[in-house]
């Protein structure tokens, strides 16, 4: 009976360290997770150019995925998700305020072409990117559109350029 009796309670103790590490796992795969999300948007943002046009909030962004990250390498997966869940919002804030500093400068710009005189034949291509920004950035592809509303304030600045030069 007493051989019973240990069996038994090596059987639970074998099953509890063994629902331990299950819920450890779980845990590590989430912070693991939480992290891959963060990677992307990071990767995102960046293409997308917000450590220099939204540098503060990159930056800040930046320092939490850094700490998210410090946070899983001690192990403390529980630590990860808040850091990791913040970063990411901090990322997407970064992304957006890029997406609306390329248009808003790309609206600033077709203003001031439009000011200057420049014809079709100098601003189409602005025209073409500005129009490609707004189709981008209804589809929710915000790299694409800053990158194209960047596009578009050179060109509306090139054309300007080119009719204040013509001008002189």
């Amino acid at each position: 009976l007493s051989l019973v009796v240990s069996s038994a309670a090596a059987a639970r103790d074998r099953f509890a360290a063994a629902k331990s590490a299950v819920e450890r796992a779980k845990s590590e795969a989430a912070a693991d997770a939480a992290l891959a999300d963060v990677a992307a948007i990071c990767a995102e943002a960046r293409e997308a150019g917000a450590e220099a046009h939204a540098a503060a909030t990159w930056t800040r962004a930046f320092d939490q995925q850094q700490q998210a990250l410090a946070r899983r390498k001690d192990g403390d997966c529980d630590a990860v998700l808040p850091l990791a869940a913040e970063a990411e919002r901090a990322f997407e804030a970064a992304l957006e305020e890029t997406v609306r500093a390329a248009y808003e400068g790309a609206v600033a710009a077709r203003a001031a072409a439009e000011l200057a005189g420049p014809d079709d034949k100098a601003t189409g291509a602005a025209e073409k990117a500005f129009a490609n920004g707004e189709h981008r950035q209804k589809e929710g592809k915000r790299v694409a559109a800053a990158v194209a509303f960047r596009k578009a304030s050179e060109g509306y600045r090139t054309a300007t350029e080119g009719r204040a030069s013509a001008a002189r």
